[in-house]
């Protein structure tokens, strides 16, 4: 996982980081348990290690995706599928939380919101086609 600081049009910080992961749900992202009514979408993603780190911690993301975009709609076959994907997320403060301070001193579940960014298929070797061509020249195998 990488993890770097960006500045907003405002000049305020924001954090980003990306590796990459498994999808492990999508949900709605409501407060109320009667109505799934929201614009956004949560995306569960567990994500791998970073090099060098054992497993026994658990690392995961929960980023907010608009419903009917691109991204929700891989997400949702990402965690279909369950195969390897790249993500980025972005935090972003809160509205309400002065721009002066540093993102890194916010509490990053309660005063910013996460937005995934960009999430893509990691192809594996399974994935990847290769086209063998009927005929075969003979010189090809000297």
């Amino acid at each position: 996982m990488k993890s770097w600081l960006e500045v907003d049009a405002d000049g305020r910080e924001y954090l980003v980081r990306s590796g990459s992961g498994i999808v492990t749900a999508v949900s709605p992202l409501t407060h109320s348990p009667v109505t799934d009514a929201s614009d956004f979408l949560r995306v569960d993603i567990s994500c791998d290690a970073p090099a060098g780190r054992a497993r026994a911690i658990r690392y995961s993301a929960h980023p907010r995706v608009l419903r009917n975009s691109v991204i929700a709609e891989l997400a949702q076959r990402a965690e279909e599928g369950q195969f390897s994907v790249n993500w980025t997320v972005e935090w972003h403060r809160l509205d309400h939380i002065p721009g002066n301070i540093p993102i890194m001193s916010l509490n990053l579940s309660t005063d910013t919101h996460a937005s995934l960014i960009v999430l893509e298929r990691v192809l594996s070797e399974q994935d990847v086609q290769v086209e063998i061509p009927d005929f075969v020249p003979a010189s090809w195998g000297s």
